[in-house]
């Protein structure tokens, strides 16, 4: 009866990417459906059959608090949610918190089941450290307010930490660069 929610930090060439395409590799193995999807084009191509998050879940491109997902429940893409045994999400912490909302109500509407996320096995992603959402002349203050972490949704959220840097080692003086500004 658990949220099955979790979120993966870690910084920038800590392997989050490596693990998705494992996690994507393994859940398709077995001959299920596993979904990806990230808040960017970039990051959505770096994934085999990743498609964005506003695409994939149609979101309206100005996310408000009054914002719905605009996917019909008949359609091909409701029944692959429905079928999805895994749905991942990269780089989400540029998403903000309207668009989580959203995708909570479009999967309890198309799973027919009031859990967080219809039930769902979701796997998020990104660094806090790194990206944000961005809002146009916000402040501090503003863009917080907007993170997916100021969500009440975000208490359903496993944290997971990927602390070992993965990258070659002629990028430490990058890897602990990174490390002091997050």
């Amino acid at each position: 009866g658990e949220p099955r929610c979790f979120y993966l930090d870690g910084p920038g060439g800590s392997g989050k990417t490596f693990l998705y395409k494992t996690l994507l590799a393994f859940v398709r193995g077995r001959d299920q459906i596993a979904l990806p999807f990230a808040t960017t084009g970039i990051a959505a191509t770096l994934l085999k059959g990743g498609r964005t998050v506003h695409s994939g879940f149609a979101l309206p491109l100005d996310l408000q608090d009054d914002s719905v997902a605009r996917m019909k429940l008949d359609s091909q893409e409701a029944n692959n949610l429905r079928d999805a045994t895994l749905i991942l999400g990269d780089e989400f912490t540029m998403l903000a918190k309207d668009g989580l909302r959203c995708i909570d109500l479009l999967l309890k509407d198309i799973m027919q089941n009031q859990r967080p996320f219809g039930g769902k096995v979701i796997v998020i992603g990104g660094d806090f450290r790194q990206t944000l959402p961005v809002v146009p002349r916000g402040s501090r203050a503003d863009i917080l307010e907007r993170c997916i972490k100021s969500s009440p949704l975000w208490r359903t959220f496993r944290p997971l930490t990927l602390v070992a840097n993965m990258r070659s080692e002629g990028q430490q003086a990058h890897n602990e660069w990174l490390l002091q500004v997050g």
